[in-house]
């Protein structure tokens, strides 16, 4: 188990609904307790070796003399729908969806004192982990590795991140990568917990992290932490497929991503700039190959976007790189239109047998 939970509600009708529930969706990462009657709560407290006490609001003001803080964190069950912490014990909504009162929890036991280890799987299959990057601005990586994750999030259950220093704000979410930073530079055991607390899921699907509030931020992210970030994904063993939006970045953090890929995507329009920057990136490619000893070219595929009707190019690279798909060019104004009639297309068709494969 990972933590263990005291409740403690008058509300018999929800404790049984929320029992049903987390047994059922989380039974493997909690253990919960429930009590309608306070002082039996804080018995169970004293006695065992729990990791948080919930307790409705109606408790609040009976926690002022106990040290419930001594047994565990401390959260508030609030009716509120937005709970507001301020001052004194965290709040939590008490009617909200059943997963992101689930993200609540393991949110409010990262910001105590005591964290556990996390058990998760430690394998995953091969690949599940794809980057989409370029060398040349303006040819669309985002807008391909967007609809990619839409596409396979129709299918599996697939986790999108985007690295870029500039990514869209297409979700108003509190929490992302910003909390994901903080908690790879803590001491204390917590980002598997933040990994799981502040994922979203989009409207297209698939999960994914807010961007960083201070795009600066992600500047301070090191080649290790992203091995540990990769490792913790990997071990939760929660998605299908895993994959990171890069943009023209190719740092140490980028080098790291490309090392522990199944697949790297390289999102190419047809232009002489454009063609000059894909060899530059192979040569340096090279060069890392050699440094690092990695084979990367052997996973490397090509995505054609924007791809004229009468096309004059046919193997750009091909010795050097397998298809990976091609898109035309799209003529419209929004920007998610694109999005969908990519994803709904058969661009992938090339990526997507090389994974059925």
């Amino acid at each position: 188990m990972w933590i263990k939970i005291i409740l403690c509600s008058a509300d018999e009708d929800y404790c049984d609904r929320l029992a049903r529930y987390l047994d059922k969706k989380y039974g493997d990462n909690l253990e919960v307790t429930f009590f309608h009657n306070f002082e039996k709560a804080m018995l169970c407290a004293r006695n065992q070796n729990v990791d948080i006490l919930l307790f409705e609001e109606e408790f609040e003001s009976d926690l002022q003399s106990v040290e419930a803080q001594k047994y565990g964190t401390v959260g508030i069950l609030t009716s509120e729908r937005y709970a507001d912490s301020g001052e004194g014990y965290r709040k939590i909504a008490k009617f909200q969806k059943g997963e992101k009162l689930y993200q609540d929890i393991l949110d409010l036991y990262a910001s105590g004192e005591k964290v556990k280890q996390g058990h998760y799987g430690t394998t995953r299959e091969n690949g599940n982990l794809i980057a989409f990057l370029s060398a040349c601005g303006g040819v669309g990586v985002s807008t391909v590795s967007r609809a990619f994750a839409k596409k396979s999030a129709l299918y599996e259950k697939t986790l999108f991140i985007d690295l870029g220093m500039y990514a869209a704000a297409y979700m108003q979410e509190q929490g992302g990568l910003s909390d994901i930073l903080i908690a790879l530079q803590s001491k204390r055991n917590i980002l598997p917990y933040k990994l799981a607390s502040v994922v979203h899921q989009t409207k297209d699907r698939f999960y994914t992290y807010a961007p960083c509030e201070n795009a600066a931020d992600l500047l301070e992210l090191s080649a290790e932490k992203m091995n540990q970030l990769i490792e913790e994904i990997v071990k939760m063993d929660e998605y299908n497929t895993v994959i990171f939006d890069l943009g023209t970045r190719l740092s140490g953090v980028e080098i790291e991503i490309l090392k522990q890929a199944d697949k790297i995507v390289y999102v190419y329009e047809e232009s002489n700039c454009s063609k000059e920057k894909l060899q530059k990136f192979i040569e340096v490619l090279k060069k890392i190959e050699e440094k690092e000893t990695a084979h990367l070219h052997r996973k490397l595929y090509l995505f054609r976007n924007k791809q004229k009707q009468h096309s004059v190019e046919k193997n750009v690279m091909s010795e050097y790189m397998s298809p990976g798909g091609s898109a035309p060019y799209i003529s419209m104004e929004d920007y998610e239109e694109v999005i969908d009639r990519i994803s709904q297309s058969g661009d992938f068709d090339d990526l997507e047998t090389e994974n059925a494969g």
